[in-house]
């Protein structure tokens, strides 16, 4: 009687250092054997090699979008004059998403812009808006706090990235 294969089941991480290996130049049949596939197996996924690596990626986008709500609600709990309570993580993100960085302007239009800024400022200057609390907001951090602030940004980046800002630590 012909003893039968377990199936293994192989995760996005495994798929992809399978394709990854076969793409660098090694033998397929090697690849499959290390792993402990069947050649069959390792051929279906490099046919379905596009659809795995969309997948995976879109795992670790939705991980990082994860990572860095967290990573956002620990920094403005940390600094909340500095975050408004209104402003979420998406926001954050996608602040300058809709920023024109490149404009054709005549001098006109210039002049009308600045001119206009400065009349804003006057306006806003003799008014009571809702403003967060200078004092508040203009408080110098210790640097403990600064230091809890840059480790979460590293280690958050080093989620996302799998290098973090290692760079930066000498």
């Amino acid at each position: 009687m012909a003893s039968v294969k377990k199936r293994k089941n192989l995760d996005f991480a495994m798929k992809l250092k399978a394709i990854q290996r076969v793409e660098a130049g090694e033998k397929s049949s090697e690849v499959a054997d290390d792993i402990g596939i069947p050649r069959s197996t390792l051929s279906t996924l490099l046919k379905d090699k596009a659809d795995i690596k969309a997948k995976a990626a879109e795992q670790r986008t939705s991980g990082a979008c994860h990572h860095i709500a967290d990573a956002f609600r620990e920094l403005s709990s940390l600094f909340p004059a500095a975050v408004p309570h209104e402003v979420s993580a998406d926001d954050f993100v996608e602040a300058d998403c809709n920023v024109q960085a490149v404009a054709s302007l005549t001098d006109e239009d210039i002049l009308a812009a600045v001119a206009g800024t400065q009349d804003a400022q006057a306006d806003s200057s003799s008014g009571d808006e809702d403003r967060p609390d200078e004092e508040a907001a203009t408080r110098a951090y210790s640097a403990t706090e600064v230091a809890a602030a840059f480790g979460l940004i590293c280690r958050c980046c080093g989620d996302m990235e799998g290098t973090g800002l290692s760079h930066l630590d000498s």
